[in-house]
């Protein structure tokens, strides 16, 4: 027998499957991170999309040149959110708040709060628009009773 007949020999003895344990495995550990993650696409994507935005509309009304380092502390700030929104996704899960208001909902609508302000006010920069009194006036009339 040569060396490759007696290495796959020995390692059809250890391993029958042939390494098929190890892809249910990965696909265990994707279904399960899915299962995490899925219910909370979309403050992941909104929160994203107007982050995004607001680097451009910042860029926009600052009227400098684009650079790295401002792209460098938008990539950390998507990354800091989407790390808040999936840690308070685990607080939820962990006291049975999975389908009511709990921290992730809140937390994501501070976040978006936060980042559609922004957005507005530098594209009242930009515009000339005072988008930001408008919207507070409208939101003021809603509930005035």
């Amino acid at each position: 027998m040569d060396t490759t007949r007696i290495k796959h020999l020995a390692a059809s003895i250890v391993d029958p499957s042939g390494g098929a344990w190890l892809l249910h495995i990965i696909s265990v550990a994707c279904a399960a991170a899915a299962s995490f993650i899925i219910p909370v696409k979309h403050y992941l994507l909104l929160i994203g999309a107007l982050v995004l935005c607001d680097m451009y509309t910042g860029w926009r009304a600052s009227g400098k040149v684009f650079n790295s380092k401002g792209m460098g502390g938008t990539i950390e700030k998507v990354v800091l959110y989407m790390l808040a929104i999936l840690i308070c996704r685990g607080v939820d899960l962990s006291f049975g708040l999975g389908d009511t208001l709990g921290v992730t909902t809140v937390t994501a609508g501070v976040i978006v709060s936060r980042e559609l302000l922004s957005n507005l006010e530098n594209i009242g920069k930009v515009t000339g628009l005072d988008l930001v009194s408008e919207v507070k006036a409208f939101i003021g009339k809603l509930f005035k009773r």
